[in-house]
């Protein structure tokens, strides 16, 4: 009786580990599939605005009038 009550439990065991394995394996492929279609999502939106910051000139320095000059006397 003992040997059948430990084969049950083993047989439990294997059910558990490989039922866990499955839903890990599903949640990994979701993340995939997620992570996939954000990149995917940033791509189109650069290509839609014309790839980002190329051939955009900004300020450099201060320029005139950074500091007030003291007058002399």
């Amino acid at each position: 009786m003992s040997e059948k009550a430990a084969r049950e439990e083993a047989e439990r065991a294997r059910n558990e580990m490989e039922r866990m394995q499955a839903r890990e394996a599903e949640r990994t492929g979701w993340a995939a599939t997620l992570i996939q279609a954000v990149w995917r999502g940033y791509l189109a939106r650069q290509a839609a605005s014309g790839g980002g910051k190329k051939d955009k000139k900004g300020k450099k320095g201060k320029g005139k009038g950074g500091k007030k000059e003291k007058k002399k006397k």
